[in-house]
Order: C-alpha cells, then structure tokens, then sequence
C-alpha cells in the first residue's frame, strides 16, 4: 500500500470552533514550515504542549489531534518519503 492509499481519519474534538481550528493551522505554519522532520517531533515533544496551554482555552484533546497530524510522518516504515518532502500547509 502507497502512502496515497493510506486512509487518514480523525475527529476533531467537540469543543472544537472554527477560530480554534485555524489557530491550530496558524501555530503549525509559524512552527513547522521549513523545519525537518526531526525538529517538528521535538518541538510537538516539547514547546507545542506549552503553546497550546497559552493559545486554547479548553486544551482538552489539542495535543491528541496535533500528534495524530503528524503521527505517520514519525512512522519508521515512511520516514525515508518524509524526509525528502517539503512541509507546506494550505
């Protein structure tokens, strides 16, 4: 099975809104882009729990979604395809 056939799934918290979702959106493009693939685990590992104390309210599931974004990235068995990828996020 290519990556491509790979079905991603996830629920978005309850709690989540909109203007939570895209501040989500904004905190991963200021953090991740142009970072490797080894810098985005340390930082989902270290400061992102601290960032999203600071901008949610109700934290509840945040960090769950965040490391369900990126877990296949982390996957040993693709890592080789994500580190020869740029990380853009639309």
């Amino acid at each position: 099975m290519s990556l491509e056939q790979l079905p991603v799934s996830f629920l978005i918290p309850r709690n989540f809104l909109q203007e939570d979702l895209n501040r989500l959106k904004t905190m991963i493009q200021e953090r991740f882009l142009d970072q490797t693939v080894l810098d985005i685990h340390y930082k989902i590992r270290t400061e992102i729990p601290q960032i999203i104390q600071r901008y949610f309210t109700t934290t509840d599931n945040v960090m769950d979604l965040v490391e369900h974004i990126f877990k296949e990235m982390f996957n040993e068995k693709h890592r080789g395809f994500w580190e020869s990828q740029s990380f853009e996020f639309r």
